[in-house]
Order: structure tokens, then sequence, then C-alpha cells
């Protein structure tokens, strides 16, 4: 007897972080989730935005501290060239003027580096 219920999508994830250890140690944890697929890592605003354009992921999770600009420019840009692709800031830094500001700029939500990786499954879960 087949079921009518649809299998639920699977979510393209693509990390951005200045941090290679960090993005491949998050996506290598995004492979355990059946509902999520890791698509690849970016470690410059440029490349993000370059891998955003040839191949839109669903879930983008970006860092604020990037080498050649800030994340808010890339999630201004994101929003701008690709809206469909929702945006998860993942950052070391705790102020709550950082949070707001993200969002107003069309951030999904806002997940502290360091904390439980539930959390940041969850906001993606949610985005």
């Amino acid at each position: 007897m087949q079921s009518n219920e649809a299998i639920p999508a699977r979510q393209r994830v693509l990390i951005v972080d200045n941090s290679a250890d960090l993005a491949g140690a998050v996506g290598a944890l995004f492979r355990l989730e059946d509902d999520m697929e890791f698509v690849g890592c970016a470690q410059t605003g440029a490349e993000a935005l370059r891998t955003v354009e040839e191949h839109p992921p669903d879930v983008m999770v970006l860092d604020l501290n990037l080498p050649d600009c800030s994340g808010f420019t890339v999630l201004e840009r994101v929003r701008l060239r690709a809206p469909r692709v929702k945006v998860i800031i993942y950052t070391g830094y705790a102020a709550p003027n950082l949070a707001t500001r993200a969002r107003q700029l069309g951030a999904r939500g806002c997940v502290l580096k360091g904390g439980d990786f539930t959390a940041l499954v969850a906001a993606i879960r949610n985005a």
C-alpha cells in the first residue's frame, strides 16, 4: 500500500565562513541530517555570491566576519540577486543589534557559533 504523504524535500545548504575547518565540520554534521544536503562552502563574500548565482542553495549559513567584506554586504546582495535563498546568520558575536540588523536585511534567523548544533539545524528547518 502506498502512502499519499509526500516525502519532504531536502534543504540544500551552503556554508559561508572564513574558517574552512569550521565550515567543513558543520558541513559534515549536515550530512547526518536526512532532510538536509550539504552542497559546499565558501570562505569569502565573492565566492559565496558566485556560488549562489551558479548553484543556488535553499539555505545559506552565513558568517558575518569574512576576509573580503562584511556578511551584511553578502546578505544584502543575496536578497537582491537570489531572493529565494534563505539566509541564517552564524556568528560568534552575541550583540543584540547584530541580530536586529540581520533580520532587517532579510535574514531568517541568527545562531551563535559554539552553541548546540541542534539550534542551527532548527533555524534552517524553520527558515
